[in-house]
């Protein structure tokens, strides 16, 4: 997967060795999240090595740190959002934040030498995401269908784990939505991108797959996150007949959906609405006076100042703000906030101008999604390897890695030898 082109041969080994490493990080945060060897912190732990031995030896070749910092201002600006959490987390806390501004911003180096290899080794690498969360939700699927659980329109019984140990064990149904409807967008990018008739068909099949799981988690935050991304990247992506098959089938499943889960959508959509989100966010901003400019700081936490509080007739621990956008004013304030929709402004913008180049349009459309979803849900801004990292940091960081202005001769596509590899 990660064969090497005579570009980054010629750039000499240390940016060969940290293109690698990016790489590896990349499939233990997109692949290892459906199974890893050992226990969660394990595969924490990897992803942390391979970032920083990747910081450590981009050090070695300074000059790649002018190429990428020249005339970048979406890249200066997500530099200061981190400086600024570093100095919140100084300043208002104990520190214990540095560790994770010095993490995601190796992240940000690593995908700086990961952007520019081969898309083909991109494929691959999106390819074995695919596979390993089609293989998850089938089984999944499986083994609930076989144990007489398995109902879609049951909120009790919403998909959360696949029932075996140390598989796709995503904690709870609102995760396991995000987490597979993040697989999903990839997939659809993988179908729109096949030449071939039948490698079409098998990603369609696996997009049905990953659609039937990431439904039975009754996730709204994932249902939206996917809804949106997907349509934007068949938007920006997808040819003329694509986009007619697409809208064909958008229909056809949702009057399916109406006539066989109508009184579940409605009591989703309709009944529950924002399930006391407001409640939550009206009792932040509660918090907020005195502290609207620069928040509590990066190391505060919201649970030691609300606790238990009254939420629908019953006691509910509130331990985090329901909101990444909340969470962002709580933290880091308005000044804070501000600079965080700049950064996601700006990286929409870098990524539609490149968006004829099929990464970008993938990043593009899973950071449009994001931009809906985060509002009513996900948390820890900035933390170890989450769903942020994936929905937000991740195109985000991609995003910062593109020259500033599109290329004259348009983006590079696929190559003759690249399609195997988006096949696979």
């Amino acid at each position: 997967m990660l064969s090497l082109t005579c570009e980054s041969r010629q750039l000499g080994w240390p940016r060969t060795a940290c293109a690698a490493l990016a790489f590896c990080a990349l499939f233990a945060l997109l692949v290892g999240r459906i199974w890893w060897f050992g226990e969660a912190s394990t595969w924490a732990g990897f992803i942390r090595a391979t970032l920083f031995l990747c910081l450590a030896l981009s050090l070695l070749d300074a000059s790649v740190f002018r190429q990428w910092l020249k005339q970048n201002y979406l890249l200066w600006a997500a530099a200061a959002l981190l400086a600024y959490i570093a100095v919140s987390s100084i300043w208002l806390g104990d520190g214990k934040t540095m560790r994770r501004v010095v993490l995601v911003s190796a992240f940000f180096i690593a995908l700086a030498h990961a952007a520019h290899q081969r898309q083909s080794h991109w494929a691959g690498l999106i390819s074995a995401t695919g596979i390993a969360s089609v293989m998850a939700c089938a089984v999944t699927l499986w083994e609930l269908w076989h144990a007489g659980s398995l109902d879609l329109g049951n909120r009790a019984a919403a998909i959360s784990d696949s029932g075996i140990k140390g598989l796709a064990e995503f904690e709870n149904s609102v995760l396991a939505s995000l987490q597979m409807a993040f697989s999903l967008v990839l997939i659809v990018w993988l179908y729109l991108i096949a030449q071939r008739r039948s490698i079409q068909c098998f990603w369609l099949l696996c997009a049905v797959v990953t659609s039937v799981y990431v439904f039975g988690t009754l996730g709204r935050s994932g249902w939206l996150a996917a809804a949106l991304a997907v349509i934007v990247l068949v938007t920006v992506l997808a040819t003329k007949q694509q986009r007619y098959a697409f809208w064909g089938s958008v229909l056809v499943t949702a009057t399916l959906a109406v006539v066989f889960f109508h009184e579940r959508i409605a009591y989703e959509l309709f009944t529950r609405q924002l399930t006391h989100r407001d409640e939550i966010w009206r009792m932040v901003f509660g918090l907020m006076p005195g502290r609207w400019l620069l928040g509590y700081g990066a190391d505060a936490s919201i649970e030691p100042l609300l606790g238990v509080r009254k939420l629908g007739g019953y006691d509910a621990v509130i331990n985090h703000a329901h909101s990444l956008y909340v969470e962002v004013i709580f933290n880091y304030g308005l000044l804070g906030l501000a600079a965080f929709l700049a950064i996601l402004a700006g990286s929409i913008r870098r990524l539609w101008l490149c968006r004829k180049d099929p990464l970008s349009a993938l990043w593009l459309s899973i950071l449009c999604g994001a931009a809906a979803a985060i509002g009513v849900d996900f948390s820890s801004f900035l933390s170890t390897p989450n769903l942020v990292w994936l929905w937000v940091w991740l195109p985000v960081a991609f995003a910062c890695a593109l020259p500033s202005a599109p290329l004259r001769s348009g983006s590079k596509q696929f190559k003759a030898g690249d399609q195997g590899a988006a096949a696979c």
